[in-house]
């Protein structure tokens, strides 16, 4: 998903705008085949009943903030492209936490 946004900053800033379309349909449809629309339910899953709710919590001002940022960040001197360069490096920076600091759980027992 890192990539696909990356790529439509690319193809808006190179007038592209075909491949950009492209590469936002790809984005879209990886996010609701990964774990992306399913992020809420494996934090009720995961988590104890405090840590949950911090869970939600930051999971909800994270889209707050996205939203009211976005707008913002294309009007400035970033533009729409490096609105979704920006993007692309928050979900790469994501993909980078996940990859070291969580763990596998597989095979363990609630012990």
């Amino acid at each position: 998903m890192a990539f696909c946004a990356s790529a439509v900053g690319a193809g808006i800033h190179f007038h592209y705008y075909m491949t950009a379309f492209c590469f936002m349909l790809i984005f879209i449809v990886c996010f609701n085949v990964s774990q992306g629309n399913v992020a809420f339910i494996y934090c009720a899953e995961v988590t104890v009943d405090q840590a949950s709710g911090i869970v939600m919590f930051s999971f909800f001002m994270s889209l707050c903030l996205f939203s009211v940022t976005a707008e913002y960040m294309m009007n400035s001197f970033l533009e729409v492209s490096g609105t979704f360069w920006v993007y692309g490096g928050l979900n790469f920076a994501g993909f980078l936490f996940c990859l070291i600091f969580i763990k596998e759980t597989m095979g363990l027992t609630d012990k």
